[in-house]
């Protein structure tokens, strides 16, 4: 019998046939298994992480004291990517960027602040030393830390989110900076061994574009040394320049990687940027992963898988945004003009100077007001809605300020809607207005301007329009200013902030409020005897003199009421001022004055601050009193007491047009219509117009010997006038997040993508 002792070629290589298609039945689904395992994964980490990110981000807005504006250059990253023909091109990424500000903490009595108080304590004896907050407290906050303060107010510390490179500098293998042949770093590189967008870069560690974390303190506590003892701008972090630091810098954390750039290499202006970018690495924490995620997104073709380009420059998103929220035509809210028993005849004409709208935190505001108009030969009734056609004012960014970095805003009176982004009349500078607003007048020369900021608004627009040449302007004029913070407009402005169009040089600190003498303390009869003038019209009695005084216009009158007056009982004589003739301190005229050209023009109801002699005080030198308002009950019910008075906000309707005429004169119901040489003009009517001061009129009774100063608020917005704005509010941050994470295998090259949409709102926001 043969017994087999080995198997043939033949059986060998079947059955190497039969292994090699049985492992591959088996392996196949276990490496597809594998792969789809490791992309499941990635895509659940990528959730994961967008999830985490997305809380971490709410969770800081919601407990930040506001949110720094990003738009535009305020909110962008540059990036470097590779054009076209492989050179790097610098690109910026919109809304990339985001500082929340941080309410106060801290104990100053105890840091600083006792430091402040006894030199030879510069720490918190009683304070952990390992406590990082241990003496870097906050001297805006008067209480320990742990017992919250509301409305708080924002600190010293900015979270700053951001969009950067994982290796800004570039390192090696083992994680140290690589230096040039200058021993100074090398810039990193974006660098993505994961798709071919844009052709195969380099195996080895990526570096990808990742969010970080900062929490930054713009401020830090000097306590000894050359300028110890004060807090000082953070300059390891940021650029100073003037005496402010450069929050708003998109290169920031980016150094250039183009040769044309490295001739500033070694230099010191280089250096210290190389220092404050590894100081922004020693305090930022990269919360979106360490490798395999990218938060920048190229545009690109997908039939081809290749990036579109601009030129040379690559197309790119933003994978992270961080956008205000945007509300569209929000019609602003006015405040209550007159509260309960304080109510004054025309109080229904008389449009809120404050209004509001739901958020606050405007970015890229643009105003629109409708003003409302006058009716025929009735200006004081309320006035009609406006309507289609008519001009309109919009306050809009014009220009871009590059000494201050921020975008000048300004009013513009437009024609129709097609001029409201690039057309019309230049009005108001509101720029001008807020920047002199903050400007201390004790501070500027005698003729500079920028101490009446309403004035120096106006003349700012004039100088580029023209516009006050022209009359139909000046009568439709309605100014205004923002408040982007607040969330507001307001209408009114003070009479201290007009001025520089006088004789008169006011000294340094002085305010220009009007100033009124009241002459001498003489009655009717006192003056009669002393030989007083019997001409109303002239320079002491006229109301429209510079130079008049309220006693001797009274007493004038009073001796020549019967010739002038006939038939017109001496019981509608009053003592009164009519402040649309008196100027300010330095002569510049009143907004109120008529020859001015303002048809829209009144003083703001309550605001007025009425001060003059004491009328109860008999010794030789009175004392100064603020007068109190009384209420009209009628028409010409009104009765004045000493230290009293009685003030026309708006023009009221005249209670007897017929006298005028039954006297003689020709009178108009005009606003903008003034006689000097006409007695109903400049004595009677008066009563009935805007600025109309009523004093106590016993003709026994003179007025102390001094001055009347009056100060108030005047504005040109009516009742039925409407506002509306567009903005985006600080008050409200939309999220958008794309986290882009490559799963690391060789059968799924593109990334996967998971977006998350979120809204944001800073529950601490002060208006």
């Amino acid at each position: 019998m043969r017994i087999r002792r080995a198997f043939t070629i033949i059986e060998l290589i079947t059955v190497m046939a039969i292994t090699a298609i049985l492992l591959t039945i088996i392996s196949v689904p276990l490496v597809q298994g594998y792969n789809l395992s490791k992309i499941g994964q990635g895509f659940a980490e990528a959730q994961d992480r967008a999830r985490r990110v997305m809380d971490r981000v709410s969770r800081d807005i919601s407990n930040a004291a506001s949110v720094r504006d990003n738009s535009s250059f305020r909110g962008e990253i540059s990036i470097y990517m590779p054009g076209a023909n492989g050179a790097w091109e610098r690109i910026l990424l919109p809304y990339s960027k985001m500082d929340a500000m941080m309410p106060s903490a801290g104990e100053p009595l105890r840091g600083p602040g006792g430091a402040l108080l006894n030199p030879n304590l510069l720490k918190d004896p009683n304070g952990d030393p390992n406590d990082p907050n241990n003496w870097k407290e906050d001297p805006t906050l008067r209480t320990p830390v742990g017992q919250p303060v509301f409305p708080t107010a924002s600190g010293a510390k900015i979270v700053r989110y951001f969009v950067g490179l994982r290796h800004p500098l570039a390192v090696d293998g083992l994680g140290k900076l690589k230096l040039d042949g200058s021993n100074n770093p090398i810039p990193g590189t974006y660098n993505n061994p994961y798709d071919a967008m844009f052709g195969r870069f380099g195996s080895g560690e990526d570096n990808l574009y990742v969010l970080y974390r900062a929490e930054a303190d713009y401020k830090r506590w000097r306590p000894n040394g050359a300028g110890g003892g004060q807090w000082v701008y953070n300059d390891e972090l940021f650029e100073i320049r003037n005496g402010r630091p450069v929050l708003d810098d998109p290169d920031f954390f980016t150094l250039s990687p183009n040769a044309a750039d490295f001739p500033q290499n070694g230099t010191p202006q280089w250096l210290a940027k190389v220092n404050r970018i590894k100081a922004w690495q020693r305090i930022a924490r990269n919360i979106s992963n360490f490798s395999r995620i990218d938060l920048i997104q190229p545009d690109y073709d997908k039939r081809t898988f290749k990036v579109n380009y601009n030129g040379n420059v690559p197309r790119i998103l933003p994978a992270l945004q961080f956008r205000p929220e945007r509300v569209t035509n929000e019609p602003a809210e006015g405040s209550v003009v007159a509260r309960t028993n304080e109510e004054f005849e025309g109080s229904n004409k008389v449009g809120s100077d404050v209004l509001r709208s739901q958020y606050g935190g405007w970015v890229n505001a643009y105003v629109r007001l409708w003003p409302s108009v006058p009716q025929p030969n009735r200006p004081w009734d309320v006035n009609t809605p406006w309507q289609s056609g008519l001009p309109y004012a919009i306050g809009r960014q014009w220009a871009f300020d590059a000494a201050n970095r921020d975008y000048h805003v300004s009013i513009f009176d437009v024609a129709n809607p097609a001029a409201e982004y690039s057309g019309g009349t230049e009005t108001f500078d509101i720029t001008e207005y807020l920047t002199a607003k903050d400007l201390d007048p004790a501070t500027l020369a005698n003729n500079d301007l920028r101490r009446y900021p309403f004035t120096n608004a106006m003349m700012a627009a004039n100088s580029r329009s023209g516009w006050m040449t022209d009359g139909n302007l000046r009568a439709r004029f309605v100014p205004f200013a923002t408040s982007t913070r607040l969330g507001q407009v307001s209408t009114s402005f003070s009479i201290e902030e007009v001025g520089g169009q006088g004789s008169v040089n006011l000294a340094a600190g002085q305010d220009n409020r009007p100033v009124l003498a009241t002459g001498t303390q003489q009655t009717w009869s006192q003056y009669a005897a002393a030989g007083g003038t019997t001409d109303w019209k002239a320079a002491n009695v006229a109301p429209s003199s510079p130079t008049s005084t309220v006693n001797d216009r009274f007493n004038c009158l009073f001796n020549i009421w019967n010739t002038v007056a006939p038939g017109l009982g001496k019981s509608n004589l009053r003592r009164f001022v009519d402040l649309r003739f008196v100027p300010c301190a330095d002569g510049t005229p009143s907004p109120l004055d008529p020859r001015q050209g303002f048809y829209r023009v009144k003083i703001t109801p309550g605001s007025e601050v009425v001060i003059g002699p004491d009328q109860l005080d008999t010794s030789a030198t009175p004392r100064y009193v603020r007068y109190t308002r009384v209420v009209a009950t009628g028409q010409n019910a009104v009765s004045v007491g000493p230290n009293q008075y009685f003030i026309n906000y708006t023009q009221r309707a005249d209670a007897d047009p017929n006298l005028y005429q039954d006297l003689g004169y020709t009178v108009s119901t005009d606003p903008l219509w003034y006689d000097e040489n006409n007695f109903a003009s400049a004595i009677l009517q008066p009563r009935y117009r805007v600025g109309y001061l009523e004093l106590y009129s016993d003709p026994n009774i003179a007025l102390p010997s001094g001055n009347i100063f009056v100060s108030y608020r005047f504005q040109f917005s009516e009742s039925a006038d409407v506002v509306a704005v567009d903005y985006d509010s600080r008050q409200v941050i939309d999220l958008s997040l794309t986290i882009r994470q490559y799963p690391g295998v060789a059968t799924a090259p593109n990334a996967q993508t998971v977006t998350l949409n979120g809204r944001a709102s800073v529950r601490n926001f002060i208006r």
